[in-house]
């Protein structure tokens, strides 16, 4: 008994010795970083991170615990805005918005049980153009001797929730780049002036589909040296009771066309609101829809409404890549 007591006294000693040995060596605040590519727009990822409501779409947390009760209080993307959990696996906390700045949301964890701790995180995200998206995933935690000494296996242990987290957030929003649009991926900004070739018809929406591809293939066959740019559609009336639309296919061109089919329309500079869509055209409707309640809620007049094909079907086999432009022109 004695020689187990002492061998246990002996090991105690040990293992207290490299507990301190190991927090002299490791910093005292535990710092982890994790980073992921996503073939998303960044309005569209940033919109996933800014709204704690958008979390439960791919949060490790409920990822782990899909039972897991939250409640939100505050204003949801907004500076003080926060969220509660409780879960039986997960313990209890609460996530705090301390910061929303253009593309960064910095936030406070606070862990209530099984033990109370808090850290400090925030998600930076960075556009890359072509419909390309990085998002960074950061947590500081201040720590104290000796307790730091554990910080490289709680590093590894969180950070692999965090490569999980950025997994699903990447998955998410790459095929959901439609559904995850809202008003706040709406874009004010300055329409160019653009001279375009279009050719106009009022038609049932049974025979949009058929009259567009018809009337994009004269225009590229009449005006095959003077496009400058991707196929447009511009839409005079949407009419919904009738199934009716006033529509006219379109490609920018650098000088008028002689044909007696074009109608030349001369669009001056103005001011525009714009929306990125990535997806196949069924996601279309759905912006139009987002559009409609922006200009509503912000009383703008409109002069033309415009989709832009920036990748579409006749150089890109995926639909999933497409990429089309909404374009509500103010008037």
């Amino acid at each position: 008994m004695k020689k187990l007591i002492s061998f246990l006294g002996i090991s105690l000693v040990i293992v207290v010795l490299i507990i301190l040995i190991a927090g002299f060596m490791q910093p005292k605040d535990l710092s982890i970083e994790r980073s992921v590519s996503i073939n998303a727009s960044h309005n569209v990822v940033f919109n996933q991170i800014k709204f704690f409501k958008n979390w439960t779409n791919w949060s490790p947390m409920v990822d782990k615990e899909p039972n897991i009760k939250i409640s939100y209080l505050g204003l949801d993307g907004q500076f003080g805005s926060s969220f509660q959990w409780k879960s039986d696996d997960l313990g209890e906390g609460e996530v705090s918005n301390t910061g929303i700045f253009n593309n960064r949301l910095d936030y406070n964890v606070q862990f209530i049980s099984p033990w109370e701790s808090n850290a400090d995180g925030s998600f930076i995200t960075e556009d890359l153009g072509n419909n390309n998206s990085k998002v960074t995933w950061k947590m500081v935690k201040h720590g104290t001797f000796p307790f730091n000494a554990f910080n490289y296996f709680i590093e590894k242990i969180i950070g692999k929730d965090f490569e999980n987290g950025l997994s699903l957030l990447k998955k998410y929003a790459e095929s959901n780049q439609t559904i995850a649009l809202s008003v706040h991926d709406i874009v004010e900004k300055e329409f160019p002036a653009t001279q375009l070739a279009t050719i106009r018809k009022k038609i049932p929406f049974s025979e949009m589909q058929a009259f567009s591809s018809e009337a994009f293939q004269k225009l590229a066959k009449l005006n095959h040296n003077k496009i400058l740019g991707a196929a447009s559609t511009i839409y005079y009336d949407w009419d919904d009771q009738n199934q009716m639309t006033d529509m006219a296919p379109a490609f920018p061109v650098s000088a008028a066309s002689n044909s007696p089919e074009i109608i030349m329309v001369h669009i001056p500079a103005t001011k525009s609101c714009q929306l990125a869509v990535k997806g196949s055209y069924a996601g279309l409707g759905r912006a139009h829809e987002i559009m409609g309640q922006y200009i509503a809620e912000k009383g703008i007049q409109l002069s033309y409404v415009i989709e832009q094909y920036q990748l579409g079907p006749a150089n890109e086999a995926d639909s999933n890549k497409w990429l089309t432009n909404v374009v509500y022109l103010i008037k």
